[in-house]
């Protein structure tokens, strides 16, 4: 591939980064007791654009071609994390569904980048309600963070490690925000990370891409789609001690 003026196109992520010269060993097989599926991000606030405040009402109030590809994205992840979400619970995996947003009116508890992110915005419900049609399950795990990563100031990490997990599956919003804030702390925590292409949603293709391309690039795991992690998981056998 040449580096040009248009050396990158939209969706050839793979081919730009297999030209990048780095030893790549993540090819492992999905286990289901060692796998937890980490839906991100996927409330109200983010998805809902008759939220009072949020991702979505904020793209869809201000319009533009952000928007347009964000709303029409989400709309094709949903179905996607909800088919992989119960194919999980059928075969024992841990899902977990993490949330983010403030507690007070100010945002005063969240870090200072996202405190200038929301503040203005309302405070309470709508950043800790899950989607209707995402909504969590019997047996299904909720965690609310304050921050990108659902690693930091939580107690996933403890959680996880004592169930005896050691894969995470990524999806949810936004892909190179919260997904990938999520992935990078996973991978310095020492998981396997799968990040499932089809499955996240974001404002750009090209914020999108680099994820993808940051995945494999730097050996955290692998880019999978949603029927190829079903068919990982279908294909190894089930053996779930701690649940």
């Amino acid at each position: 591939m040449a580096f040009g003026d248009d050396f990158y196109r939209i969706g050839t992520w793979r081919e730009y980064v297999m030209e990048v010269p780095w030893p790549r060993g993540s090819d492992f097989q999905l286990e289901p007791a060692r796998t937890a599926l980490i839906v991100v991000d996927m409330t109200l606030s983010r998805c809902d654009k008759d939220a009072p405040s949020g991702v979505s009402h904020s793209l869809h109030k201000a319009g533009g071609k952000a928007a347009d590809y964000y709303l029409d994205t989400q709309s094709k992840v949903i179905p996607v994390i909800r088919e992989l979400a119960n194919a999980c619970r059928e075969r024992g995996v841990l899902v977990v569904y993490l949330t983010l947003g403030p507690y007070f009116p100010d945002a005063g508890e969240l870090p200072f980048f996202m405190r200038s992110m929301n503040q203005g915005s309302a405070a309470g419900g709508h950043h800790f309600e899950v989607i209707p049609e995402l909504r969590p399950q019997e047996g299904d795990l909720v965690i609310h963070k304050l921050t990108a990563s659902g690693f930091i100031g939580t107690n996933l990490d403890g959680i996880l490690r004592n169930l005896g997990i050691d894969t995470v599956i990524l999806t949810g919003a936004a892909t190179h925000a919260c997904v990938e804030s999520t992935a990078r702390t996973a991978a310095d925590f020492g998981y396997r990370i799968v990040l499932v292409e089809d499955g996240c949603v974001t404002q750009s293709p090209l914020w999108h891409d680099m994820t993808m391309m940051n995945c494999v690039h730097f050996n955290w795991g692998k880019v999978l789609q949603g029927t190829q992690v079903i068919d990982e998981l279908s294909a190894s056998p089930r053996d779930s001690p701690l649940r």
